[in-house]
């Protein structure tokens, strides 16, 4: 079978990886998982014949990989499982039925290079079975994917060790040749060979760490990272093994290695690890607080990422909400299971964290990487979600993490309506949310000139009238038009927190203030427009609660 692996260099790491495995296995309680697990309805048989091929699993256990990867903007028809029930996509025929074909074989010289590569680790690692959605579950089958997708978290957990590609922008690009990646750190990384790190399993010699910093990471340059349907992915997984561009990263429950020897401890530091929702004992550890708080950063990690491939499409907008269910599902399950809670999720938020939830804001991504000029904050074609929630829009939000958040409005509603109602975690067709709460009419919007130079200007603007002593900073959600610019604002106060300040260590009070447009036609009825900057000073915004009313007012 090595005759249809190909030829890798040496720096592949197979046995690297195998010690990272063997080590979680045996010493990491918190990765521990069922010896044999159920295996997935099907999976890639790739040591028993020649060619790999679809092996019906029939109910029966044993141990198998996973894979994430991009499928890229060219679909492979072929390589992927119809079967008779599949159907083609609006205006386009019905695909020819190939899973019995599939079943007697997948030629290896046939698959994309990522899948090829995947099949290689795979038998290199000496695992039977590899589970890759697009062979493994019937494309175009609707029932079938109502059936399978609530599955795909126990899917990952369930894998022994997930595969990322996370370098490989198509499935036909493959991951194990990194050489194919022009990267800037490209000599550094390729002229090193890698160090071991744990003391404990290794000789001395070996685990002293390089004093540099590791500049790879798994970091948002990388095209698997840019994927909204792939964080769930990565969520759910045990164990994964990121192929960067740079090098190989290696994830679990308890440790991340990076193949140049760089190490970090997830018992001492995981803020931007998702391990809690994939081990009952570390959400068992853990406080409800802290538990909305990790649902904040699941929303900020996930909309940084596309729902297409094609990012000048917009025809899979409505699918956000649809891409993080099976997250909010699991979330769900642990509120009820360890909190005793049975939260309701409304577009994206949870009905326990409402008012928290509402401080959403694109003001941090000003100052994203390069990456961010690229970004373009918008509202979908078609709603998705009320204007209160931040599926409304697309681009990257981001939530100030205030501590001792005090709020006085009074949630009196709070729902939405979903294309099925039978998903409460599916897609939305529209919500409100009705409140009573400080409030102030007749306001008016300015972007001053000097804050239109540079490219996020049209964001950023000024609020004046009754109730405020002197203009103050917010930040629109999307850019307006000048029409829209040019109608009277309303503010609601949502409440205020402690923020740790980035010069000094003491902390100061921020107040937050939604501001709001009326909907033409409907009384006391209004649409999300944006929220007063964090960074705006408690004097400013002293007078808007002298004279803001208390109002029951509704948000659609």
């Amino acid at each position: 079978m090595s005759s249809n692996d190909g030829h890798y260099p040496e720096f592949a790491s197979f046995n690297l990886i195998t010690t990272w495995l063997e080590d979680c296995l045996k010493n990491h309680a918190l990765c521990r998982s069922k010896a044999s697990p159920p295996l997935p309805i099907r999976v890639i048989d790739v040591l028993s014949r020649d060619e790999p091929f679809l092996k019906e699993s029939n109910g029966a256990c044993g141990d198998y990989l996973a894979l994430t990867y991009c499928w890229g903007r060219l679909r492979d028809m072929n390589m992927m499982t119809f079967g008779p029930n599949s159907k083609g996509k609006s205006g386009l025929l019905d695909p020819e039925i190939n899973v019995d074909l599939h079943k007697n074989g997948i030629p290896f010289s046939s698959m994309p290079k990522s899948i090829q590569d995947a099949v290689t680790l795979c038998r290199r690692l000496g695992f039977k079975y590899i589970w890759i959605d697009a062979l493994c579950i019937v494309q175009g089958d609707e029932e079938e994917w109502k059936r399978e997708s609530p599955k795909m978290a126990d899917v990952y957990a369930n894998a022994r060790l997930t595969i990322a590609a996370d370098s490989a922008d198509g499935v036909e690009k493959g991951f194990l040749d990194m050489h194919a990646f022009a990267t800037p750190y490209k000599e550094l990384f390729f002229q090193r060979r890698p160090i071991h790190i744990r003391k404990r399993i290794f000789p001395e010699e070996h685990v002293r760490a390089p004093e540099r910093t590791c500049p790879s990471s798994i970091t948002w340059n990388e095209p698997l990272n840019s994927r909204a349907w792939a964080l769930a992915e990565v969520i759910f997984s045990n164990r994964c093994l990121h192929y960067t561009s740079l090098e190989m990263v290696w994830e679990c429950n308890e440790v991340r290695y990076c193949e140049c020897g760089h190490s970090q401890d997830l018992q001492e530091n995981d803020e931007d690890s998702f391990r809690i929702f994939r081990n009952m004992t570390l959400a068992e550890r853990s406080s409800k607080l802290a538990m909305y708080r990790k649902w904040d950063t699941v929303v900020q990690q996930f909309t940084r990422r596309q729902i297409n491939n094609h990012p000048g499409r917009t025809d899979r907008d409505s699918q956000r909400l649809l891409a993080l269910s099976r997250v909010a599902r699991r979330f769900s399950d642990i509120l009820r299971d360890v909190f005793h809670l049975e939260d309701e999720y409304v577009a994206g938020i949870w009905k326990g964290d409402l008012v928290r939830s509402l401080l959403w804001s694109i003001e941090k991504g000003f100052q994203l990487d390069h990456r961010n000029i690229h970004v373009q904050w918008r509202r979908p074609e078609i709603p998705r979600a009320p204007t209160w929630s931040w599926a409304a829009i697309e681009g990257p939000v981001f939530f100030e993490p205030l501590r001792n958040f005090i709020h006085d409005l009074q949630i009196k509603e709070v729902s939405v309506r979903h294309s099925d109602e039978s998903d409460k975690f599916g897609q939305v067709i529209s919500g409100k949310l009705v409140v009573h709460g400080p409030v102030v009419h007749g306001l008016d919007v300015l972007l001053e000139e000097h804050l239109t130079t540079d490219r996020y200007g049209a964001h950023k603007c000024k609020v004046s009238g009754f109730g405020f002593r002197e203009s103050s900073l917010f930040i629109f959600d999307v850019p307006l038009t000048q029409t829209e610019l040019n109608q009277e604002f309303s503010c609601l106060y949502l409440g205020k927190g402690e923020g740790e300040e980035h010069v000094v260590t003491e902390s100061r009070t921020y107040n937050r203030i939604l501001l709001l447009r009326s909907v033409a036609g409907a009384t006391n009825t209004f649409e999300r427009a944006g929220i007063s900057s964090v960074y705006t000073s408690d004097d400013v915004l002293d007078g808007f609660l002298e004279t803001a009313r208390l109002e029951w007012i509704t948000i659609v």
